[in-house]
């Protein structure tokens, strides 16, 4: 629109630069709030001012970048070396997490569950038409297609799917499970107090006595 003015010989008033400035400034900062990652984040400010609004850190325990974090330490305290974490915050692309252990390779694609209302501090307080265990269907369909494709690309590492403990999430797995199990793939749960279990047909067992330690 402004070089479009310009064009046509229409003059610019203070305003309209301010604008565009502004525009050029906002860019800038979501640059840098991407460069940073959570972890720089956490470390500083936990809120980064963004299009005249704030961009929190989610603190609920069932955001997707606390499921990653919880099982970074539960692998990192069974044994496991971290090769690799995305960073939720920015949307990284990739595998959420890859795990080594003893010539093993292990890639981990995790989920939240979707809150009721959006994140987005421009849309605070408004409510998403779409349900969370609707929404939690789609996260859990799009993390199994997502299994398959590492699995594809990977077919010697264990692969695993990761969600925070919901009755939703375990619903899902019940009907999937003899699926699952054909197919190798482990699905691992993170609870509120930050614990990681795999769930089986026999029920959860902590992450020190999962299948994944074993394959």
């Amino acid at each position: 629109m402004l070089s479009s003015a310009r064009e046509q010989g229409q003059g610019i008033g203070s305003a309209e630069v301010e604008v565009h400035e502004e525009l050029r400034n906002i860019g800038q900062r979501r640059k840098t709030l991407y460069a940073c990652g959570t972890d720089s984040l956490k470390k500083n400010d936990p809120e980064i001012s963004l299009e005249g609004g704030h961009v929190n850190i989610p603190t609920d325990w069932f955001w997707e970048g606390n499921v990653v974090d919880a099982l970074e330490r539960a692998l990192a305290e069974s044994g496991w070396r971290i090769e690799n974490k995305a960073d939720t915050q920015s949307k990284q692309q990739g595998v959420d997490l890859l795990a080594s252990k003893e010539g093993r390779e292990l890639f981990v694609e995790a989920k939240g569950y979707p809150s009721k209302e959006y994140r987005d501090p421009r849309r605070a307080g408004e409510t998403k038409p779409t349900k969370p265990a609707n929404q939690a269907q789609q996260w859990y369909s799009h993390a199994l297609l997502k299994a398959l494709r590492l699995q594809t690309k990977h077919p010697n590492a264990k692969i695993a799917l990761a969600f925070p403990d919901f009755p939703r999430y375990r619903a899902l797995f019940d009907e999937t499970r003899i699926g699952l199990r054909r197919l190798g793939i482990a699905v691992l749960f993170v609870d509120s107090a930050g614990k990681v279990w795999e769930c089986s047909a026999q029920g959860l067992k902590p992450i020190t006595e999962s299948s994944i330690q074993r394959d």
